[in-house]
């Protein structure tokens, strides 16, 4: 398959109209149990409707702006991999699924069916914690992500409080090492990627749904909404915790697991950002912000250079 084709292929994959309507179809009915969940069992009591209002707007644009991303990101992506893959000669994967189940019987391969269908899965959450870190790490990064923490009322409409941004960063982070590691060809990875975005982001609506559920002794084994409540947490001793999406086992593994106790459930947001900001923000936000730091660091870079260059004259003057 040319380089042509396999990107051809992957779009055609990641973009359907059919598939468009039945997953927003599927979000708004599960949006709406779980909206009844959190009036039934409140984690934060009382939250206003206007909340939801806000992020109803930020929504809009959500649906309307990701998807335009996406195709830069997927296009752009697709036809690296497609040109990598073409001048590669060795295999690229590090995890060999057919290895993993040769030379065995077909009991035990059909044993390894689950856990070889959740290792797209693992994978992926692999990649979107240390991409979901770096976003708390990077000032830059930040400045795309902060919108979504930003919400003083966590409810399951935050889960689209996302920047429009953000999956053009998650397609080169995320989607491409998450390809590499399972060797998948581009179209592959198009399929693949399309699949894992889709259960995270259904698993997102519960993660951020404002209801009072603790796992107890399962708490370090699947994230739910009070381990998720943690990181989006205002309090102190929260900060930069738990970043995984599905398994917990990698902020255990690296250092930035917060267990919580049975009936924490803290405020959220960010201090010293507004819960609704204005259409400018959330549309061109970090845009505006990066580029008045590009063109501060350009003035201070010529500022220094003119310094050092001017100092060597002034040292010539005063000698003679």
């Amino acid at each position: 398959m040319s380089v042509v084709e396999q990107f051809i292929h992957w779009i055609a994959d990641s973009y359907s109209l059919e598939g468009f309507l039945k997953t927003w179809g599927s979000v708004l009915a599960l949006c709406m149990l779980l909206h009844v969940a959190e009036r039934v069992r409140p984690a934060e009591r009382n939250q206003p409707y206007r909340a939801m209002m806000t992020n109803g707007t930020i929504t809009l644009v959500y649906a309307v702006l990701i998807p335009v991303a996406l195709l830069g990101a997927n296009t752009l992506a697709a036809y690296f991999l497609a040109a990598l893959i073409g001048h590669l000669t060795g295999p690229l994967d590090v995890i060999d699924l057919n290895d993993l189940t040769s030379g065995h019987s077909v009991m035990v391969k059909y044993a390894l069916l689950a856990p070889l269908a959740l290792l797209p899965l693992l994978v992926y959450d692999f990649f979107y914690y240390w991409f979901h870190r770096l976003q708390h790490m990077s000032a830059w990064l930040w400045e795309q992500h902060k919108l979504h923490h930003s919400d003083h009322a966590l409810n399951v409409t935050t889960s689209f409080r996302i920047n429009w941004l953000e999956e053009f960063f998650k397609t080169f982070l995320v989607t491409i090492p998450m390809g590499l590691v399972l060797g998948l060809q581009p179209f592959q990875i198009g399929i693949v990627a399309s699949a894992t975005g889709t259960i995270a982001h259904f698993w997102g609506l519960y993660l951020h749904s404002n209801i009072r559920l603790s796992y107890g002794p399962l708490n370090p084994v699947v994230t739910g909404p009070q381990y998720h409540r943690i990181h989006h947490s205002i309090e102190p001793r929260h900060q930069d915790r738990n970043f995984s999406t599905h398994f917990p086992i990698w902020d255990v593994l690296f250092g930035t697991y917060y267990r919580p106790v049975h009936d924490e459930y803290p405020q959220t947001g960010v201090a010293g950002e507004p819960s609704n900001p204005g259409m400018l923000a959330v549309l061109f936000g970090p845009l505006i912000t990066w580029g008045s730091r590009t063109v501060r660091f350009t003035r201070s870079t010529r500022a220094d250079a003119a310094g050092k260059i001017a100092a060597p004259v002034q040292a010539d003057f005063k000698g003679n």
